[in-house]
């Protein structure tokens, strides 16, 4: 079998053998990110973006994550994977964006918190949680590039603070397609 890694690796370096994989204690962390060029609007019935990503990589942190663009023009980002919760608890989710665009928090697909805030939700919200794994999705949009943006929780009413990158595991469809 040959895989493809999806991520900014230079070309020679892309295909790999299975053999070639990791085989055991080694977990991914962080949120799988698809990037669209143009910013795309179009969308199919699920509220996904249309088509194949531009680009694929792996956001390791939520924390003030800068950086340069993945691609060169002005995209839409969407990140995904889980975030473990060891207990029951009720968190308090915020997002924060540097230098304009839109930001979009989803938790087990409902909308958190976004700004610049819309239709009653702003850029704070609290989630009751359970015991186990949660789907998380941001939605990033920057006006101009290189950005910045936040992705914060806190427990009940205590202070914001990033969000463990350990706590996060990149949804399996954003790591590599398979191709052969």
């Amino acid at each position: 079998m040959r895989l493809v890694f999806c991520g900014s690796f230079p070309a020679e370096s892309r295909n790999r053998y299975s053999s070639a994989l990791y085989r055991v204690g080694v977990r991914p962390m962080g949120l799988a990110g698809r990037y669209y060029a143009g910013g795309r609007s179009e969308r199919g019935s699920d509220g996904e973006p249309i088509g194949t990503p531009d680009a694929m990589v792996i956001v390791p942190s939520l924390d003030l994550f800068h950086y340069a663009p993945v691609i060169p023009e002005l995209y839409t980002a969407i990140s995904e994977g889980s975030v473990e919760v060891d207990g029951f608890e009720t968190r308090q989710f915020g997002v924060a964006r540097h230098g304009g665009g839109r930001i979009a928090l989803y938790v087990d697909e409902r909308l958190v918190a976004q700004e610049p805030p819309t239709d009653g939700i702003d850029a704070e919200g609290e989630v009751a949680l359970l015991v186990g794994s949660h789907r998380l999705k941001v939605e990033y949009s920057p006006e101009h590039g290189p950005s910045q943006f936040e992705i914060l929780w806190a427990v009940e009413d205590g202070e914001f603070a990033p969000i463990p990158v350990e706590s996060l595991t990149p949804a399996a469809e954003g790591m590599m397609l398979v191709v052969e």
